[in-house]
This record gives structure tokens, C-alpha cells and sequence, in this order.
């Protein structure tokens, strides 16, 4: 949907921790059904970016979404206590929807309905991506952040989880924004990319984006570049 409607503009975003400057000017847009990648190496401020447009992190510049936005919210990790006597249903009615409701939704991600009534400590962390991704998807969001989908799952899941997210943009337009430093898996499935180190590096269609400059701009040396690609 590259000619969607806009849901989310980026301006002149500054992000100040204490006296430290994390991000400098960085501006994008995304529309309805794009799937959008944070890319770029660790400590380059990707998840700074994202808590900095949940409004989570103060800001200078603007941060503009359309009024009609609805937001999803998948953090990078959730880790529940093992002996948390809360089963993952009971979890999931805390939206207020209705068990055929809850269902669909996690058979949608794949969460299989046999650990529904497990508590949510025991489960493993793949089970878990699965289950925020569920709970994040029951309040039909129109704008999906997703903080490092892959970091604590499998290969297949891995795969499973990104072409859900890919799916979920091209079928049912929503605005999908995930951050990653996997550079095979945003060249693979993101639409567009957002390249930042600091500073915003690139913008734009991930095909085109995605050059030799950019990602040495990124990831440093060429021998590097090559390794990442191949």
C-alpha cells in the first residue's frame, strides 16, 4: 500500500538522555500497510526511536499521527515471573474481549490453544513473542510496534513471526514498525527502512535504501558489508 493513507510523520525528532544526545534529526513518514524496519547495530538508538513515538521518552521535534490511530505495542522481552499464578487467558480477557474473539487471534499467530490455560511464567519465550503479539492485535490497531520480534525465538518461529507481520500489513493495511539489527531479515520482508546510527542515515523504499554507502555508514568496514549481505 506505498500510496496508503498517512498514519505517522516523523519531524526533526531530537532525543536527549540526561545531557547525551541519543538521536538527531530524524524524519520519516509511514502509511497505512507498510512494513517498516528500525534498522541498524546495537546502541544505535532503534529502540530509544520507538519508546521516543510511544511518547515513553521525552523529545524535541514532533512525533504526528493521524486522529483516527489506533496503536499496538509488542516490547522486546516479557518476562513474567515463573510462579505468576496467571494463565495466559486469563491474561488475554484483561482486553475485555470474548473467548471466540481471543481465539481467533491466537490462532492468527500461531499460538497453539492447548497452552491457553498454562500460566504465562512457564511458557517459552517464542510462546510468549506469540501471546504479546495476540494481546497487542485484540485491540485492532491501525499502527503496529513491534521492539526486536525475533530476538528470543527459534529459527521456524522466527520465519512463522515474520511473515505474519508481513501478512498482517499487506492483507489487512496495518501500519507494522519493527526494529531490528538483522539485516537479512529486513532486506527480506520490510517494505521500507528507517537506517539510523545515531544519526539518521537513511529513508525510503529498503531496495533502494539499502546501498553500499548506507550500510557501510551502518556496520563499518566493507568486508563486513559483504558478510552481512551474504
Amino acid at each position: 500500500m506505498e500510496n496508503g493513507k498517512e498514519v505517522l510523520r516523523v519531524e526533526n525528532l531530537h532525543v536527549f538522555i540526561d545531557e547525551d544526545v541519543i538521536l538527531e534529526d530524524i524524519n520519516f513518514v509511514v502509511h497505512e500497510g507498510d512494513f517498516v524496519a528500525i534498522l541498524g547495530p546495537n546502541g544505535a538508538g532503534k529502540s530509544v526511536l520507538l519508546r521516543a513515538i510511544l511518547g515513553l521518552l521525552p523529545y524535541k521535534g514532533k512525533v504526528i499521527l493521524s486522529p483516527e490511530t489506533v496503536i499496538g505495542y509488542v516490547p522486546q522481552r516479557f518476562a513474567p515471573e515463573h510462579d505468576l499464578p496467571l494463565s495466559a487467558e486469563e491474561w488475554l480477557k484483561l482486553s475485555g474481549v470474548n473467548q471466540s474473539i481471543i481465539e481467533e487471534t491466537l490462532n492468527k499467530v500461531g499460538f497453539p490453544l492447548t497452552s491457553l490455560y498454562q500460566p504465562i511464567g512457564i511458557l517459552s519465550q517464542g510462546q510468549l513473542q506469540r501471546l504479546m503479539l495476540a494481546f497487542a492485535l485484540l485491540r485492532k490497531p491501525t499502527l503496529l510496534f513491534v521492539d526486536e520480534p525475533l530476538a528470543a525465538v527459534d529459527a521456524i518461529g522466527s520465519e512463522a513471526i515474520s511473515q505474519l507481520l508481513s501478512r498482517l500489513s499487506k492483507e489487512e493495511g496495518i501500519a507494522v514498525i519493527f526494529v531490528s539489527h538483522d539485516l537479512i531479515l529486513v532486506n527480506r520482508a520490510a517494505s521500507h527502512v528507517v537506517c539510523l546510527n545515531r544519526v539518521q542515515v537513511c529513508f525510503g523504499n529498503t531496495r533502494e535504501a539499502l546501498n553500499e554507502k548506507t550500510l557501510k555508514e551502518l556496520f563499518g568496514p566493507e568486508q563486513t558489508i559483504h558478510q552481512h549481505i551474504h
